[in-house]
């Protein structure tokens, strides 16, 4: 199945849709013929100031607790397992606060009844938030399913300048 969940952040309103199908062939789950099983919801959120800054500084605890564990990694006077356990418990906790708090209801069911291996595009302009890190109480939605995101962005992208091959580049990349 291929769903996409569009998130757009309007002031202090996330307006989502979950729209996405699936082409079963006939004797996958059917009878006797071929099924498009589809899916179309939208569900408007209030997010009040403070709901969002308490979100945003459990983001920023998140990141620090992943600094922490990267620099026990590369100092081995730190005990490194134990900061990666504090890190991924950090990630967990603010992954299950986004999908709880930040995710309507109605979408959260949708998206828990997504068989594995489903395809989950997240399109947003809400850069803000790391929606890639869902997590329903089970498990992180990018370990059960194939999360993409794809940025909204109000101008097209600057065309950027390669670095020199001397130039330091770090990135977090999340995979399955």
């Amino acid at each position: 199945m291929h769903v996409t969940l569009t998130i757009l952040r309007s002031q202090n309103r996330l307006h989502f849709t979950l729209t996405g199908h699936s082409n079963r062939l006939a004797g996958e789950n059917s009878p006797s013929q071929a099924s498009v099983d589809s899916v179309s919801l939208a569900a408007t959120l209030d997010v009040d100031e403070a709901r969002y800054t308490q979100l945003q500084k459990q983001i920023k605890a998140a990141v620090q607790t992943l600094n922490i564990a990267d620099a026990a990694d590369q100092h081995a006077e730190m005990a490194a397992p134990e900061a990666a356990a504090n890190a991924l418990t950090e990630f967990e906790s603010l992954g299950r606060v986004l999908f709880t708090q930040a995710v309507p209801p109605v979408i959260q069911q949708q998206i828990r009844l997504l068989p594995n291996a489903s395809l989950l595009e997240i399109v947003s302009n809400d850069l803000n938030f790391p929606w890639e890190l869902l997590h329903d109480g089970q498990g992180f939605l990018c370990v059960r399913l194939c999360v993409t995101r794809l940025p909204l962005l109000d101008q097209p992208p600057k065309q950027h300048i390669l670095p020199s091959a001397k130039a330091k580049v770090s990135c977090l990349l999340l995979g399955n």
